[in-house]
């Protein structure tokens, strides 16, 4: 009966130390179950805290990116436009050129009917000191004979 009292009582302290081991176990458990709810409280905040700064720095991206959108689209119209300048310039000198071509073509002309003309009247002037020797000869001739 000893023996048997004994093993109750063995029986019950091993059951109390299983008892107490297990509550110690579940409040150690609960301690860390609330430090990682605090850290996730913790990390949860800053995280709401990161997504309100993204978002306040998005605002002003997407602002930067339009006005850069609209700088492109600026550069682009000043590239056409200068596109269309090289044109009208190319246009213009190629005008001038022709010009320039038809000037020498008249200028040319020009000198080549006045060197007719120097020639026409170099003829002329020859032609009439001719006509005065050969009067002149006439009249000596008559005078001597």
């Amino acid at each position: 009966m000893i023996v048997i009292a004994g093993c109750a009582i063995a029986a019950t302290l091993a059951f109390i130390g299983l008892v107490v081991g297990l509550l110690l176990g579940l409040r150690k458990g609960l301690i860390q179950l609330e430090s990682l709810q605090t850290s996730a409280d913790e990390l949860r905040g800053q995280l709401q805290h990161t997504a309100a700064e993204t978002v306040a720095l998005m605002e002003p991206a997407k602002q930067s990116l339009l006005l850069v959108h609209q700088q492109l689209q600026n550069v682009q119209s000043l590239f056409t436009a200068a596109g269309q300048i090289g044109e009208t310039i190319e246009q213009t000198t190629e005008t001038v050129s022709r010009v320039s071509s038809m000037l020498s073509e008249s200028a040319a002309q020009h000198m080549a009917k006045a060197e007719t003309r120097n020639k026409a009247k170099e003829a002329m002037e020859w032609a009439e000191l001719g006509m005065l020797a050969w009067q002149l000869w006439q009249t000596k001739r008559k005078h001597n004979g």
